[in-house]
């Protein structure tokens, strides 16, 4: 329906996915006149939670979908297959109380009970931009918003390119903590990036997302906006 409406708009499509590896001689690609078949895109869908002959496709940030842009306004068509079970770990793969989804869509006249992380840490604000030479001076700031102190063992920091500073600290109640940034681990990128904070069981307490127009200004804090 979507796409149709989308069609009939004169709006755009934007997939994304995974491009081929292999040529599939699949039917479509004919159609779309590309005869070596490497230039299609698949896996535009859930790339976590899978069980079984798919379990190695599990993975964090690789979920596919589709952005329909229509003249006034933008359509996400987000699919998952019903075999695929939440919740997930941080790299994918599903927890030991994950359910198949095709259980929690079934008709029930009983809410489907969400579980939060429970956890009172969060990405606060960073020093994304410091003057001079950024590598060895950013600093991320971690905020504690629980009336008793919190012990980050094992916690991570991961950036939008997978590299991951490790944590080994404890943040007092209501309080604050610096984390800087030596540049071996995560780096705040000038032009925009993603910061993920991960705990000591892997699973994501806590992300934000900066443009590079938040970076912009030199020699100062910025705060996460939510």
């Amino acid at each position: 329906m979507y796409l149709d409406q989308c069609k009939l708009a004169g709006g755009e499509l934007f997939t994304f996915g995974m491009k081929f590896d292999s040529n599939r001689h699949l039917p479509i690609d004919a159609e779309f006149g590309i005869p070596d078949g490497l230039h299609g895109v698949h896996d535009i869908h859930m790339m976590q939670g899978n069980v079984g002959a798919h379990a190695g496709d599990n993975a964090a940030f690789r979920d596919g979908a589709l952005l329909l842009a229509f003249p006034d306004r933008i359509v996400g068509v987000f699919l998952a297959f019903q075999t695929q079970r939440i919740p997930t770990d941080g790299n994918g793969k599903p927890r030991p109380d994950a359910k198949p989804l095709s259980s929690l869509i079934a008709p029930t006249s009983q809410p489907i009970p969400v579980t939060p992380t429970g956890s009172a840490v969060y990405l606060e604000r960073a020093l994304i931009n410091p003057a001079g030479a950024d590598p060895g001076h950013e600093v991320v700031v971690l905020g504690n918003c629980a009336i008793t102190p919190q012990k980050l063992a094992g916690w991570q920091l991961i950036d939008r390119n997978g590299r991951a500073t490790d944590l080994d600290i404890e943040i007092g109640a209501g309080a604050s903590a610096l984390v800087p940034l030596d540049g071996t681990g995560v780096q705040l990128g000038n032009g925009g990036g993603n910061v993920v904070l991960q705990d000591d069981q892997g699973d994501r307490v806590d992300s934000v997302t900066y443009s590079a127009q938040d970076a912009g200004p030199s020699d100062r804090f910025i705060r996460f906006r939510r």
